[in-house]
């Protein structure tokens, strides 16, 4: 059997088995409507006897006469009595309900007109409406049951019935032109069925030949724009959901703009008279609800027939839609280039150690990984930050310039050490040490000052005992902040010394080295800690011969 005819085959069982299912719908509508039309004769047979009963006439009496009456020549007709019938009382019943087009709309609405036992209106009822048509509809409502591996199709049949609505609109354009209908209408339509059959349970009820045909072909573009709004915010829901975002405000956001998409869809398709139910739209309702109750998630609006959406805004709630997906797409962007850049940071500080004379141009390269990670939104006190670099600290050698993130980051860094003293700032050593002899010698009696950092009382205390220092004055360094304050300390008579602690300052050697020089007073660099040993080893290194000359 050849390929074109199996394909023919196929399509002829498949459209045979749309009618079937179609016959079977009907079936069941003709199984209805005779039950209700049979309710309908009876209904209206009582109705009849009701309206047009009459009392019967009630003979004229007798008189009773001892003789018979003569009877009449034969050519004399006998006298007419005319007999009279009572007028019927006017009912005070409302007048029956009946359509505009002077039928009745509704057996079951009728049937409280002709039962026994009705109570009279009074003055305080309301008066009933004349026409059915003025009292309020209620559209029908469907809740279909969906899981969330349902979301993908639902998605892809909303973006088919947006295309075919569009096509609805530009049908009925073409129809007003008088078109060739093989050459630009039925290739189409053609086209359109095929994609629905290829999508499981997907009927196009917009390019079915009972498809409504609104006044305004404009409609269809409005209904199109909300089942573009509905298929974007399940397509944003799936995302979501992929990447277990449940909790966040980001899907407590998509979930409310869902379930005004779903409502501008039932709302727009029951304005323009469409099927009572789309069933898309139903299960994306179906799946809401279960969300609410199954998630205990509070769904703010648009979930009851008294809180309709409006679907003529459909433009601005798409809007909506796709800004709050740009949002989160950036965010999502951002956290994976944050862990890629964490990575290669990671990786950095595990070869620092061994750098040996690369070391500075790897730590340079540290600084602008660090850089980028804060102008893309990473806070300087991270943690993740901190228990990268927090170990290394240490190894940070003196550099010409730091870029301001990363400045931020090593002043969080020392903030949190302020508060957590590690063994290294204890005096340790025996007060007879030769190396702490000797700057004590220098230094007993004395001022000295500590630029840069956040002061470290427990650091403090070490350097005042293991120096004889009558003082320790410790000035905290703010970002940009200017060196016209460090003036003042630095004249003072009784300071014999500035400490410049290089990894937390963020002023340059030569701008604090600009008042020693004015002053007379000998600055000395801090590349390490503030062990009290290493302080000293510096002093004698950098300016023992200015201390014992002073």
């Amino acid at each position: 059997m050849s390929s074109e005819l199996k394909d023919l085959l196929s399509g002829v069982v498949s459209e045979l088995l749309t009618r079937f299912e179609r016959l079977e719908a009907l079936e069941a509508e003709v199984a209805k409507l005779r039950e209700e039309s049979s309710e309908l004769r009876s209904l209206f047979s009582d109705l009849q006897s009701a309206l047009t009963k009459r009392p019967e006439p009630v003979p004229p009496p007798i008189s009773p006469v001892s003789q018979p009456a003569a009877r009449a020549p034969a050519d004399i007709p006998a006298p007419v009595i005319p007999v009279v019938l009572p007028t019927p009382p006017v009912s005070s019943e409302p007048i029956l309900p009946v359509g505009r087009s002077g039928t009745l709309q509704s057996f079951r609405e009728l049937r409280q007109f002709v039962s026994p036992g009705q109570p009279e209106p009074t003055q305080d009822r309301e008066p009933e409406p004349r026409y059915i048509d003025d009292l309020p509809k209620r559209p029908f409502v469907k809740s279909l049951p969906a899981t969330d591996d349902e979301l993908p199709l639902i998605e892809e049949r909303c973006r088919l019935k947006a295309d075919a609505c569009r096509w609805s609109e530009q049908r009925r354009r073409l129809a007003m032109a008088s078109p060739d209908f093989r050459a630009e209408v039925e290739p189409k339509d053609r086209d359109l069925i095929a994609h629905a059959k290829q999508i499981p349970d997907c009927f196009l009820w917009m390019s079915h030949p009972t498809a409504p045909n609104p006044s305004d072909a404009a409609e269809w573009l409005g209904l199109a724009g909300c089942f573009d709004a509905l298929a974007n915010a399940v397509g944003l829901m799936e995302k979501l959901l992929e990447e277990n975002e449940e909790g966040s405000d980001v899907f407590q956001q998509a979930v409310d703009l869902l379930a005004e998409a779903q409502s501008a869809v039932r709302i727009a398709v029951v304005r323009m008279d469409g099927p009572p139910t789309d069933h898309d739209q139903a299960r994306v309702f179906g799946w809401l609800k279960n969300l609410a109750s199954n998630r205990q998630i509070f769904i703010r609006r648009f979930m009851r027939l008294d809180d309709p959406a409006e679907p003529t805004r459909w433009g601005d709630l798409n809007m909506r839609v796709m800004e709050l997906a740009g949002r989160w797409d950036e965010g999502r962007r951002k956290v994976t280039s944050r862990k890629k850049v964490l990575g290669r940071l990671r990786y950095k500080l595990a070869q620092v150690g061994s750098a040996g004379k690369d070391a500075a141009a790897m730590w340079t390269s540290i600084s602008d990984d660090v850089e980028e990670l804060v102008k893309s939104g990473m806070a300087p006190s991270s943690l993740d930050l901190r228990e990268l670099l927090i170990d290394h600290v240490e190894q940070l050698p003196e550099m010409a310039g730091m870029s301001a993130g990363f400045q931020l980051t090593m002043r969080e860094i020392d903030k949190y050490l302020a508060t957590s003293p590690s063994r290294d700032e204890d005096d340790d050593s025996p007060a007879s040490d030769p190396l702490f002899s000797e700057v004590a010698e220098m230094l007993a009696g004395k001022a000295a000052i500590i630029i840069g950092g956040e002061r470290r009382p427990h650091a403090a205390e070490a350097i005042e005992r293991a120096f004889l220092l009558s003082e320790l004055i410790w000035i905290d360094t703010r970002a940009h902040e200017s060196t016209a304050g460090f003036e003042p300390y630095v004249a003072r008579p009784e300071v014999a010394m500035v400490l410049l602690a290089i990894r937390w300052s963020s002023h340059s050697y030569g701008e604090v080295q600009d008042f020693c020089r004015q002053y007379g007073k000998p600055l000395v660099r801090l590349p390490g800690g503030y062990n009290p040993r290493q302080i000293a080893a510096q002093i004698l290194d950098q300016c023992s011969n200015r201390l014992t000359v002073g």
